[in-house]
């Protein structure tokens, strides 16, 4: 029993440690497991956080990447800004070094100014010699330039133009003034006000004698440098704007030199341009602190007279023109005389501006050509309708030749002593559809101005020849017939061939031809014109001075000129039957041409009286109605 109560005590005990032993292994591995889950749990704690910080870190990471990429791409454009910068500044100085612009700058805070290095070189000074101050303009600009260089400074302030600019003077070292174009900018601060204006001086004075050259060659006649249309226009047009209620007389007188075309087409244009510059030389003697005078063009000319005393002191200004005319030009050897027209019109009676003030000058001289040159005359009302006449004489004239409007009536010459015909004076007549029946006192002179004579002369002359060819072979007879030979033919260089040519086609013998010339004619180009008459009469035919005695050539040309007959004057043969009439000049003129071997031919002899004192005093050859008066060439048939 004992036994058995210890071997339950030892079984007991065995078992209590056994259990003991197996609840401390229990609590163990419940404590391992405690643990374990603890750091299982602390791991997927830290494995959270980890992840919480990894996306942390990645969210940074990309935070970081694109601040980088804007850092970098600042970099990048402030790298890029400071190249642009470079850049600029590099242009900048190139353009300071290269141009020469002058850089200046005004700080209207201090009065200060600031000048670039080429402000100095531009004008030659040293910084030294000029005040940084904004007056120091005064000491360098010209002093009539300073008022508008600050009118300009003034509206660019007050917002009236967008930049400052002005052109002005300035001094440079040596003394000079140079042209300076400057040009500016003002900079206003918050309040508005004006603290700067910076801007460049450009110097512009070869532009500005460019300017004055172009000025002047727009302004001024190429060939005399006589002040030209343009200046008249602009001159004489603001002058008259200015004085429109003025109560002075003015004076626009239009002068023309008389047959310039004739010297111009024969001698040449050189030639005409050595004239047309001794003839401005010649007027530029009469003008004065009121006259002045333009070329219009060609061999027209203006002469303007400001403030005139009255208008007999115009007319007297006018005469002296003229009279100085009376003396020949010397070019290159050749004596050229010449005579001017002269229109005049009044400002402000004919008109107040220069438009009218030329018309009407104009009109005026045309009406000198008309009445045979040389002279001047007053515009009135009348010209109008006059000018008008003329404007449709030469509008019809055109067609006239070739629509056979010209006839030929031809006035015989007849002999003093037989009261024979020996000869014809041909005379053309102009039957226009348009005008009826015009005088050759009305359309001559038209066509001599227009260049229209040199084709009626040649037709003239053909269509004379051939009746007289056919009047000779009709009635076997040798009559002569006389021709009018105009300047402007004569001077004409082939001239002398159609003279032949026409003889050569017609059959006409060249000792049957008479070509009447006149005074005026042999003054236009004496050396010219006595040569081609001399060769003419080489050729047998015969030439006559016209109208004798009522130009103003000398009795010495009688000797130097080649002709065979000379014509006296209506206006002689007409003072013959006058009471107490003085016809010792008849006398001398009759006597003079026998004496060097002449034929006298008395133009316009109408009664007994007169050819009384023609036979008396042995004139050869009697003209006028007396016997008869212009003929068609059927009725010369008849009177023959």
């Amino acid at each position: 029993m004992g036994n058995s109560v210890n071997e339950s005590f030892f079984f007991f005990e065995n078992y209590k440690t056994l259990v003991y032993s197996s609840l401390g292994t229990l609590i163990l591995l419940m404590s391992f497991i405690a643990v374990l889950l603890f750091y299982i749990w602390k791991i997927k704690r830290m494995k959270k956080e980890l992840e919480e910080n990894h996306k942390e870190l990645t969210e940074l990471y990309e935070e970081l990447a694109s601040t980088d990429e804007e850092v970098r791409a600042q970099y990048e454009e402030l790298a890029c800004t400071q190249e642009t910068l470079t850049n600029t500044e590099e242009r900048y100085r190139l353009v300071l070094e290269s141009t020469n612009d002058a850089i200046w700058d005004i700080d209207f805070n201090t009065g200060n100014i600031y000048l670039s290095e080429k402000w100095y070189e531009l004008l030659g000074y040293n910084p030294e010699e000029c005040e940084q101050s904004i007056w120091f303009w005064r000491k360098f600009v010209q002093p009539d330039d300073i008022h508008q260089i600050f009118k300009a400074l003034k509206q660019h302030l007050k917002n009236k133009v967008p930049y400052f600019n002005c052109e002005f003077r300035i001094k440079n070292v040596h003394g000079d003034y140079i042209w300076i174009r400057s040009r500016g900018k003002a900079q206003y601060d918050s309040e508005g006000k004006v603290y700067r204006v910076m801007g460049s001086h450009m110097d512009i004075t070869e532009l500005k004698d460019y300017e004055a050259e172009l000025q002047y060659v727009a302004y001024h006649d190429a060939l005399t440098g006589l002040n030209n249309r343009l200046y008249l226009y602009d001159t004489i047009g603001l002058y008259l704007s200015q004085h429109k209620n003025s109560n002075t007389m003015d004076a626009m007188l239009f002068i023309d030199t008389d047959n310039f075309k004739f010297v111009n087409d024969t001698l040449g244009h050189s030639f005409g341009d050595k004239f047309l510059l001794m003839v401005a030389m010649r007027l530029l003697t009469f003008t004065g602190d009121n006259c002045e005078l333009f070329r219009l063009g060609g061999d027209e000319f203006i002469i303007y007279i400001k403030n005139a005393e009255n208008k007999s002191a115009i007319e007297a200004y006018a005469n002296k023109i003229i009279d100085s005319f009376s003396e020949p030009f010397n070019i290159d050897g050749n004596s050229i005389s010449t005579s001017v027209s002269i229109g005049i019109s009044l400002f402000p009676y004919d008109g107040t501006d220069v438009d009218t003030l030329l018309k009407y000058a104009d009109m005026a001289m045309y009406k000198v050509k008309e009445r045979g040159k040389n002279g001047f005359r007053f515009y009135n009302s009348i010209l109008n309708d006059e000018i008008q006449a003329r404007v449709k004489i030469e509008k019809h004239l055109r067609k006239a030749l070739e629509n056979n409007e010209f006839i030929l009536h031809y006035q015989p010459q007849v002999n003093v002593q037989t009261k024979k015909v020996e000869a014809f004076e041909a005379l053309v007549r102009w039957q226009s559809p348009e005008l009826g029946l015009v005088s050759p006192l009305k359309f001559i002179h038209v066509a001599e101005e227009t260049g229209f004579i040199v084709p009626l002369g040649e037709w003239i002359l053909k269509n004379s020849c051939q009746f007289l060819k056919a009047l000779n072979a009709a009635k076997g007879t040798d009559y002569k017939v006389s021709v009018n030979i105009s300047v402007m033919q004569l001077l004409q260089d082939n001239f002398t061939d159609m003279v032949e040519r026409i003889l050569a086609d017609t059959g006409l013998s060249p000792s049957l031809l008479e070509l009447e010339i006149t005074e005026s004619i042999i003054m236009e180009s004496p050396d010219l014109i006595v040569g081609k008459l001399k060769l003419l009469r080489e050729k047998g035919i015969s030439i006559a001075l016209d109208d004798f005695g009522t130009g103003y050539s000398s009795l010495a040309y009688l000797r130097k000129i080649p002709i065979t007959t000379l014509k006296i004057d209506k206006l002689f043969i007409d003072d013959i039957s006058s009471a107490g009439c003085n016809t010792s000049l008849t006398d001398s003129i009759i006597d003079l041409g026998h004496k060097i071997g002449l034929t006298i031919v008395a133009e316009g002899v109408e009664t007994n009286d007169q050819l009384e004192y023609l036979e008396s005093n042995n004139c050869d050859i009697i003209q006028g109605y007396l016997f008869s008066k212009p003929l068609p060439p059927s009725e010369i048939h008849r009177i023959l």
